[in-house]
């Protein structure tokens, strides 16, 4: 599984968060970087490989009311510059989204117009899941924390 604890520009020493907020049309608005307080995961893997989503309670109430619900849209991946994530956590009214190796139409594309040296190098959502909580040490525990 990759280490971004090297000097790569999008590292961070992980002490950067992204963060995503949900307009009242359902659209996916980035906001400004914002510096926070220095986590295992944005250590081990860079800041830019996390996004947090944020939502206000209107759009909580307004997702609630689609037919697939609040589940069924934080299950879709989001793509930005070419990469994929995937939500793995929730708190609050924001739910977390780790970059996965997965490709979208536009990740070589992105990986062509960006440097490739910077460009985050991502690894499976089973393989965060195992290197964070391997299920194998406590199969009886509950896995409703991941999405």
């Amino acid at each position: 599984m990759p280490d971004n604890n090297s000097a790569s520009p999008l590292t961070f020493g992980g002490r950067v968060e992204f963060i995503v907020k949900v307009t009242e049309s359902l659209d996916l608005q980035q906001q400004q970087p914002q510096q926070c307080p220095s986590t295992r995961f944005g250590r081990r893997f860079g800041s830019g490989s996390f996004v947090k989503l944020t939502f206000s309670k209107e759009v909580l109430e307004k997702l609630k009311k689609q037919p697939d619900g609040l589940l069924g849209y934080v299950q879709r991946p989001i793509i930005i510059a070419g990469g994929v994530f995937r939500a793995y956590s929730t708190r609050d009214s924001n739910v977390f989204y780790v970059q996965t190796n997965e490709v979208s139409p536009d990740t070589e594309r992105m990986r062509q117009w960006l440097l490739k040296d910077s460009f985050p190098q991502a690894f499976s959502f089973l393989d965060f899941i195992k290197w964070h909580n391997p299920l194998e040490h406590n199969q009886n525990q509950v896995t409703s924390t991941y999405c």
